[in-house]
């Protein structure tokens, strides 16, 4: 596995893990809303970046939807 692919398959699974466990609270809700979305915008406020700041921003907002239209994108 060349360095391209082993950087590019870390980024595939730390995202499919994000995915899993934002995808995993919107079924069970199993972090509270607020606490999470304020962790979320806590860590977009101390970024360095704004790319990276978007991101934290973006995933937090995932907090903010509600379970019965999260629903709606679930494959059953």
């Amino acid at each position: 596995m060349s360095r391209d692919d082993s950087m590019l398959w870390m980024l595939e699974h730390h995202i499919q893990s994000a995915l899993t466990i934002i995808a995993i609270n919107m079924k069970h809700d199993i972090l509270d809303k607020e606490t999470g979305y304020y962790f979320l915008m806590q860590k977009a406020k101390d970024s360095e970046v704004v790319w990276e700041e978007e991101v934290w921003k973006k995933i937090a907002d995932t907090f903010l939807i509600e379970q019965e239209s999260a629903a709606l994108y679930t494959i059953k």
